[in-house]
């Protein structure tokens, strides 16, 4: 049995790789949820755009400039971009708890358990840890640009359904 300080080392270091995880998820879910906005605040910007209708039946003046209308399809393939990088597996492994051969190989060369506990904590709250950090810290920072773009999309959308009015 393990000496109880390492084995509570351990435990802190598969809890804060655990953490890590759910993390990604909540970003993920944050940018799945900016990517259907944006979408629906776009869908929302077609009937503001369209051709309107004078008594006659004859085409009246775009409600909306043009440049408005490129810059919100612009927004919305950039936020799209972004939350596909979001969404996309990182380029390098997910780390979460020791890899199952690594134990067998240590056991195989005779490791004790108090040495091998504590170089697996070691190896998980720094390596493993420091790798899934900067995962982590990229994917919130893309989903930072994608919030703001989405403000950006929201402005002009109020804009347009006030000047439309």
């Amino acid at each position: 049995m393990p000496d109880f300080r390492l084995q509570m080392a351990y435990e802190a270091a598969e809890k804060r790789l655990a953490a890590q995880t759910s993390e990604l998820a909540r970003i993920r879910n944050r940018a799945f949820v900016v990517l259907v906005v944006i979408v629906l605040a776009t869908a929302l910007m077609l009937p503001v755009g369209l051709l309107r209708f004078s008594g006659n039946g004859a085409a009246a003046k775009s409600a909306i400039p043009e440049w408005s209308a490129w810059l919100a399809l612009g927004i919305l393939v950039i936020v799209f971009i972004l939350v596909m990088l979001i969404l996309s597996p990182p380029r390098q492994p997910w780390r979460g708890g020791p890899p199952p051969e690594v134990i067998i190989e240590r056991q195989q060369l005779n490791v004790t358990e108090n040495n091998l506990v504590r170089d697996l904590a070691v190896e998980m709250s720094g390596n493993r840890w420091t790798a899934n950090n900067k995962c982590l810290e990229l994917r919130s920072r893309l989903l930072q640009v994608s919030i703001l773009l989405l403000l950006i999309e929201i402005v002009i959308l109020l804009t347009l359904f006030a000047r439309g009015q």
